[in-house]
C-alpha cells in the first residue's frame, strides 16, 4: 500500500532538491489526480539528462508533474 501523498513528497524532497534544474516540490492535480509537482528552472529535454537526473514518472505510487517554474514581479 502506498504511504499518504504527503508522506510520499516528505519523503522523496531531499532526493528531487538535490536534482540539478530542481528548485521547488509540492502537491498539485492533474487529469483530477492528486500528483507530485517538481518545479524545474526551465524544462530539459529527457534525452539531454544522465539517466540519474531524470524525474521519475512516478514515486511512491504517485504520478508526478513536472512544471517550469513562472516568477512574478510586482508591477512597477
Amino acid at each position: 500500500m502506498n504511504p499518504p501523498i504527503e508522506q510520499a513528497l516528505r519523503d522523496q524532497e531531499p532526493a528531487l532538491l538535490a536534482l540539478p534544474n530542481v528548485v521547488s516540490v509540492g502537491l498539485g492535480e492533474l487529469d483530477g489526480e492528486s500528483v507530485i509537482v517538481v518545479f524545474v528552472e526551465r524544462k530539459v529535454p529527457e534525452d539531454a539528462l544522465r539517466p540519474e537526473e531524470v524525474i521519475p514518472s512516478t514515486l511512491d505510487g504517485y504520478r508526478t508533474d513536472v512544471r517550469r517554474r513562472v516568477s512574478v514581479f510586482p508591477a512597477a
